[in-house]
């Protein structure tokens, strides 16, 4: 699948990462899943003479995004941000915990600990799950069956593992504050499922898929920018 324009969607990641009048943008911690955080401490300051670090992660939906997320975030936030894009083709999150668990020079352990801002996202591909939505990413219009397999149950194993990246990467945060987002799934080929008649079936497994990212950030301390909601409507249709 192409990426949109990086403008477009660093637009909507950075209004949720440091938008202007809520506490969207600040930075967050290890959330405690016995306690609910206080919303009446004041928020962080942020001083503009140190620099901030930008950990960009996805696959190829996320090209040529980070630049522009971190220009748009000098902007907001008036001080310098550093970028380092790790968008790669295809990049599974099987790979994606590999990697920041990795402190070689090649790994990204150094750069989780080190980044103000996190955006993370990697493609359910060999994570082990039984959905079967790769019927649909596609441009194709010739005909052929819908997805039947988009349950909860079938998208676990790939829910499990987006379990462990958040836990991973608030361990190696290891109490220090980050603003940490997680990115969902748009979808540019409706008019072709529509022409394949599985456009019901499509939606219906896309927003599944989606569900699982959303519900793991929930739970893992992230925030999700939907990127289905700003290029496909609230009705995602």
């Amino acid at each position: 699948m192409k990426p949109v324009g990086a403008t477009l969607l660093a637009a909507p990641l950075l209004l949720a990462a440091c938008g202007g009048g809520s506490d969207a943008g600040d930075p967050t911690v290890a959330p405690d899943l016995t306690e609910q955080p206080s919303t009446s401490e004041p928020a962080p300051t942020v001083d503009t003479e140190q620099e901030w670090d930008l950990l960009y992660i996805s696959d190829s939906g996320g090209f040529g995004v980070a630049e522009r997320y971190g220009s748009l975030a000098e902007e907001a936030l008036g001080l310098t941000v550093n970028v380092h894009d790790r968008a790669r083709g295809d990049l599974q999150a099987t790979k994606v915990l590999e990697r920041i668990q990795d402190e070689s020079n090649l790994g990204w352990a150094p750069l989780i600990r080190e980044a103000e801002i996190i955006v993370v996202f990697g493609n359910p591909r060999q994570a082990g799950a039984t959905a079967d939505l790769e019927i649909c990413i596609t441009g194709s219009t010739h005909r052929r069956d819908p997805p039947v397999r988009y349950s909860a149950a079938d998208w676990q194993p790939y829910r499990d593992l987006l379990d462990e990246i958040y836990a991973e990467i608030w361990r190696q945060r290891d109490g220090e504050p980050v603003v940490l987002r997680a990115v969902d799934f748009y979808n540019p080929v409706i008019s072709a499922w529509r022409e394949a008649e599985i456009e019901t079936e499509c939606v219906a497994a896309l927003e599944s898929f989606n569900r699982t990212i959303a519900e793991a950030a929930e739970a893992g301390g992230a925030t999700l920018v939907s990127v289905a909601d700003v290029f496909n409507g609230p009705t995602h249709t």
